[in-house]
């Protein structure tokens, strides 16, 4: 697509004025920025700086050496825009990225004309109806009416200049190809007044054109009303340019490492935002970890506690009988004694039970 054509994208959604050229006014086709930080399309600033060597917008001095690649950023966001296919009108009902729209045209588009690939035949075709063994897509006939050789007899049918229609006017048959001579010149089709731009609504036949045109005010004063329009239309043009400047001034310049630093932290908060997404996984493990092998560890201690009970339950067992055995309890007639019973009791006071002394040891534990 040549860089016109580029111009007259059709795109799917309305496009921020960020995004505007200041020179065309159009979206921003291979975007380059100028060391004062404005950004234009490249043939347009190029265009610019042959007639003039300042910037468009603020008249800082400027020179080829000074145009810069726009941010990558810009360049995506533009790029990525959606457009129409441009033969929507013939049937392609494709909506996709700009920048895969030349792509497209050359390769995909059903809808899009292309040369007959027949050797002798110079006629275009649409893309769908080419055959796909190479054979040209239209038959070698003569018109029986004009006479002339053609290729499509249906086609040419509707454009054939000897075949005989009506005028819609005045209902007078005549060959198509003298009906534009008899429709300039037919005194029964529809004119209009020759001050219609300017106001006068009148619409009638073209025999009666003459006779309005002498009654009609607005056909005197026309040539004046255009002047005004003309004046009026150029002021609004010179008005839309003095906003577009002024809007141009108010924004700050990009700065190149400002735009490049904005990009480096763009990065940085990615990489930062999957980095704490990993650690947050790992604590996550940790303590699903680290809480499994504490409760196990509580069940060890637990199972310890209980074994040691039993041993302590079973000496304790053992003592009793083996103190029983040896007379627990019968007064000792040893020196000092005499005031003690079995198991360190005063005298008087009954024996303890094994029952009493576990309570005290699982109190304790």
């Amino acid at each position: 697509m040549t860089m016109t054509e580029r111009h007259e994208y059709q795109y799917a959604d309305a496009v921020s004025d960020h995004f505007m050229c200041p020179v065309c006014r159009s979206v921003l086709v291979e975007p380059v920025q100028t060391r004062c930080g404005h950004i234009f399309c490249t043939p347009c600033i190029e265009s610019a700086l042959s007639h003039s060597r300042t910037c468009p917008v603020d008249r800082a001095a400027l020179t080829q050496s000074d145009l810069l690649p726009a941010p990558k950023i810009i360049a995506n966001i533009v790029n990525e825009l959606l457009v129409v296919c441009p033969n929507q009108s013939e049937g392609c009902p494709n909506v996709l990225q700009r920048q895969l729209l030349g792509t497209h045209l050359e390769k995909e588009c059903d809808y899009a004309w292309v040369l007959c690939p027949g050797a002798e035949c110079d006629e275009m075709v649409l893309r769908k109806d080419l055959s796909g063994d190479g054979e040209c897509a239209h038959e070698m006939e003569m018109c029986e009416m004009c006479k002339r050789i053609i290729r499509d007899n249906e086609a040419h049918v509707s454009i054939c200049p000897a075949v005989e229609v009506s005028c819609r006017y005045c209902s007078t048959h005549i060959q198509r190809g003298d009906l534009d001579a008899h429709l300039s010149g037919c005194p029964e089709a529809v004119s209009t007044c020759p001050a219609e731009d300017v106001g006068c609504p009148w619409t009638g036949p073209r025999r009666e054109l003459s006779d309005h045109t002498l009654l009609c005010t607005l056909v005197l004063i026309a040539p004046a009303l255009r002047t005004q329009a003309s004046r009026i239309s150029a002021l609004e043009s010179e008005n839309h340019r003095l906003r577009s400047s002024l809007h141009s001034l108010s924004q700050p310049p990009l700065d190149p490492s400002l735009t490049r630093e904005f990009e480096t932290l763009v990065l940085d908060q990615e990489r930062l935002r999957n980095d704490v997404a990993s650690m947050d996984m790992q604590n996550r493990m940790f303590v699903m970890n680290e809480g499994i092998r504490m409760r196990e560890e509580v069940q060890e201690l637990r199972t310890a506690v209980w074994q040691l009970k039993a041993q302590v339950h079973w000496l304790m067992v053992d003592r009793e009988r083996r103190m029983g055995s040896a007379g627990v309890g019968i007064p000792s007639s040893r020196p000092g004694s005499s005031e003690l019973g079995g198991h360190g009791q005063e005298r008087g006071e009954p024996p303890r039970r094994l029952n009493d002394n576990l309570r005290q040891l699982d109190v304790k534990l």
